[in-house]
């Protein structure tokens, strides 16, 4: 199923807009998996995968030279994928970006546009005891892993966030009849990017057998061989990235036929 829809006006006439889009989409899938060793783990389920894709604009005209603009954009997927029935895990993704811009005419020859964001991504890849049991997943039964399959239940549980910001400033300058005519740009751009990761992955164990028979207590061929957990606590890991560029072009034309690009950038990265 899908469907949506957009609707868009003005909100001051000849100065101020706004546009809104929706999209919501659900597939509903028929699946099932046969596990010959184990015909007791068969199963046919429906799977269901659930998007949300939002936009919301707005632009306004200040003045006669200054304009700006104002979009926000966000995306929601999740689905489950697994093995056994028991298995299934969850994945959601949520994603957001909102970008502001202000453009600014000086004169005829000069333009200026100031253009700032935020992006953050949102990732959780668990099984679905994780977010029940309020993301403790040293709390869980271990996980079973024999030869074709994993049951009782998927050992993920990790998480993802990131938080993007940006900065940018480029100023336009065309310069006619200077031997020739000159296109000229400089500007500079800074960007903030922090990166929090929760894994929390196996650490309510894994036993892992030699075969595909069921445990039974009478058998010691049906016994796990090891049993692996991590110890002793969760990955929970933060890093933070900074770039500042700053760069200067030259778009030379000489004659119709001759045309130079110049121009030189620098980077700093930490």
């Amino acid at each position: 199923k899908q469907w949506g829809g957009t609707l868009g006006g003005p909100i001051v006439r000849d100065k101020a807009h706004f546009f809104f889009s929706l999209e919501r989409i659900i597939i509903n899938e028929g699946r099932s998996s046969v596990f010959t060793t184990r015909p007791d783990k068969n199963f046919a389920i429906s799977q269901d995968t659930d998007v949300w894709n939002v936009l919301g604009r707005v632009d306004h005209q200040l003045t006669s030279h200054h304009t700006y603009s104002m979009r926000w954009l966000f995306e929601n997927p999740q689905f489950n994928p697994g093995n056994t029935i028991d298995s299934l895990r969850e994945e959601t993704d949520i994603d957001q970006t909102v970008v502001g811009q202000l453009n600014s005419i000086f004169g005829n020859t000069r333009f200026n546009t100031l253009r700032m964001s935020w992006t953050m991504e949102d990732i959780n890849r668990s099984n679905p005891q994780y977010f029940a049991n309020g993301q403790k997943q040293w709390e869980l039964p271990a996980t079973q892993s024999y030869l074709s399959f994993i049951d009782v239940q998927n050992p993920a549980g990790e998480r993802r966030i990131n938080h993007a910001w940006h900065l940018e400033n480029t100023f336009t300058w065309f310069v006619p009849g200077k031997k020739g005519d000159h296109d000229i740009k400089f500007g500079t751009q800074f960007q903030a990017i922090n990166h929090r990761f929760d894994d929390q992955t196996n650490m309510n164990g894994t036993f892992t057998f030699r075969s595909d028979a069921a445990f039974n207590p009478a058998d010691p061929a049906t016994y796990p061989e090891r049993l692996s957990i991590r110890v002793p606590s969760p990955d929970n890991s933060f890093m933070q990235s900074k770039a500042i560029v700053g760069f200067v072009q030259d778009k030379w034309r000489i004659t119709p036929r001759l045309t130079f690009s110049l121009g030189v950038r620098y980077d700093l990265e930490i």
